[in-house]
């Protein structure tokens, strides 16, 4: 019980930590922005990628979604590479944490479709396509909660524990390369959370008639 409360306020703290990196990194990009150069073009080169891959699935809504779903991804990558730095402990190594971002994200998702479908073919959803399917359409949408929350804690809980090990066992060859590895499974797994919110939301949107 003991361990598992420190966890949690270490996670906490950590989580702090990546949200005042990144209003940091914000607020320097922002002020880069203004100026004709590389950061201006390196930041619309990036939104223009995050549009046309957001257009995949959810079509001409990707301009309004794309925002807050990236903002996920790039929340998830630093804090998985912050883990990476001596010293530094990764919040999303803590299932409480991977839980309240799943949660977060489904509740934008399900609040988003409501203010685009109306209630009324929001609920139609829910008794698709008859209406002795509730119960199995509610579990699925319950189990995305439990999906997106304990893949993304126990890859990156699992991966830096792996390293963890490797590394008290090789401590001069394996640090190197598994660095590498370790960014690379960070950079698949916050991409993987972000894909996942663009999934259910283009779902959403398609049930409601609202994509083709």
């Amino acid at each position: 019980m003991g361990n598992e409360l420190t966890l949690s306020v270490n996670s906490f703290y950590w989580s702090f930590v990546v949200t005042g990196l990144l209003w940091l990194l914000c607020w320097y990009i922002s002020l880069k922005a203004k100026e004709e150069g590389t950061w201006k073009y390196a930041v619309m080169a990036l939104w223009n990628w995050l549009v046309s891959y957001g257009k995949e699935l959810l079509g001409d809504y990707a301009e309004e979604v794309m925002p807050f779903l990236a903002t996920f991804f790039v929340y998830i990558l630093t804090a998985n590479w912050l883990g990476l730095l001596p010293g530094f402990v990764a919040p999303t190594r803590d299932l409480s944490v991977t839980v309240g971002l799943a949660l977060l994200l489904l509740i934008w998702i399900h609040a988003y479709a409501i203010r685009k479908m109306g209630w009324k073919k929001y609920l139609a959803v829910f008794f698709s396509p008859a209406w002795w399917m509730f119960p199995l359409n509610l579990m699925e949408h319950i189990t995305r909660l439990l999906s997106l929350s304990v893949r993304l804690y126990g890859n990156v809980s699992g991966e830096h524990l792996a390293v963890a090990v490797i590394s008290l066992l090789v401590p001069l060859i394996a640090p190197i390369p598994l660095l590498g590895l370790s960014m690379f499974t960070g950079f698949i797994q916050a991409y993987i959370f972000m894909t996942l919110g663009m999934a259910y939301t283009a779902e959403f949107l398609e049930e409601g008639g609202l994509l083709t």
